[in-house]
């Protein structure tokens, strides 16, 4: 990645020219050359709007009637969650495209009002879909998602199977066309045993048209889709219910049915490896003892995550426990994949090992 000014990382600048031709090279534009810095009182009424558009949306949803209050109420303490009864009652909201259409103008009300304007709701994307939360209240999330007609096709398609149960609705749908997928789960890889080496396939189920109004309801920890296809913009409106779960994130090659790729699946530990990965790539060695509790993960995947963090960040510290998962790991995937990192840490350090200082003579 570079800062702008052709430099790779920290390194020496790439493609280096005389000063005095620096200052002849335009720069790119960016609409961020134009944030209001020396506008106080521009700042002070964005951030007004803002707050009282966040505040406006607060009241409404956590009144009586409110979506976050019937939200709250049928998610009980998560744990006890049922997919089918939550989808039952909040498929009137799904359904609404009242509420959905006026909680869209008021968030790009604000956005028309200023270029810099942040709307009060979490926007999320991908490769080729992006959208935003409208509602979110313990394990459940109403979301409003674009495929847009010019979105470029993934180089190296994948299908991804992600623990929880969505109802999604194709709100638009010109001309779309999904492939399904669906792969076996065991109990006993739904109880934690899940490894990657004795995963089943991942199969295509076919391909099929969709129209405005259809619903698809999966558990996506075993079935998932893929939109192969339109005439415009699809957008689609889903209802997504985090139920508890040992079974990680998996990504396929839909071309071969290969798994490719084991996360995690959980957004607070999903959360917990970008912070650990940031203080590794801040070189935060004082965050050592954080990287350690974090190998007590119940998550198989986060555990070998949080190991492969710390061995970069301090191959030292890193050895004793990386020795304690190659031998003690509940997991047999974890503790061959630290029985195959050791001897490597080990050379590693053998080679830089700090020279040693011999004593001083005694004086006679």
């Amino acid at each position: 990645m570079t800062d702008g000014r052709g430099r790779n990382g920290d390194g020496p600048p790439t493609g280096a020219v005389p000063p005095e031709s620096k200052a002849a090279r335009p720069s790119a534009a960016s609409r961020h050359d134009h944030f209001p810095r020396s506008d106080a009182a521009r700042r002070k009424q964005l951030h007004q709007r803002e707050v009282a558009l966040a505040e406006q949306l607060r009241a409404a949803d956590e009144a009586p009637d409110g979506i976050i209050t019937q939200m709250r109420a049928l998610a009980g303490t998560g744990a006890d969650a049922d997919p089918d009864s939550i989808f039952a009652a909040m498929r009137p909201w799904l359904m609404n495209d009242a509420w959905i259409g006026a909680r869209m103008s008021a968030l790009a009300a604000l956005c028309r009002a200023d270029d810099f304007a942040m709307p009060p709701a979490r926007i999320f994307s991908g490769a080729a879909l992006a959208g935003l939360i409208l509602a979110e209240a313990g394990p459940i999330t109403l979301s409003l998602m674009v495929r847009p007609f010019n979105a470029p096709a993934p180089r190296a398609p994948t299908v991804i199977f992600s623990p929880g149960h969505g109802l999604t609705r194709m709100v638009k749908a010109p001309g779309a066309k999904i492939e399904r997928y669906r792969v076996t789960l065991t109990a006993a890889e739904r109880a934690g045993g899940f490894r990657a080496a004795a995963a089943a396939p991942c199969i295509s189920l076919g391909r099929s048209a969709l129209t405005a109004g259809q619903f698809i309801q999966m558990d996506q920890s075993c079935e998932s889709f893929n939109l192969t296809s339109g005439d415009g913009d699809i957008v689609m409106a889903q209802l997504f219910v985090r139920t508890p779960t040992r079974v990680p994130m998996r990504e396929y090659d839909p071309a071969t049915g290969r798994l490719v790729r084991v996360a995690a699946a959980g957004r607070a530990t999903s959360f917990r490896q970008m912070g650990l990965a940031l203080l590794r790539a801040f070189g935060r060695r004082d965050a050592v003892p954080q990287f350690i509790n974090a190998l007590n993960d119940p998550d198989f995947a986060m555990r070998w995550q949080v190991m492969r963090e710390l061995i970069a960040l301090d191959p030292a510290a890193a050895l004793p426990h990386l020795t304690a998962l190659a031998s003690g790991d509940p997991h047999p995937e974890v503790r061959a994949a630290a029985a195959a990192t050791l001897p490597l840490v080990r050379e590693h350090l053998a080679q830089h090992a700090p020279p040693t200082v011999q004593p001083a003579t005694e004086l006679a």
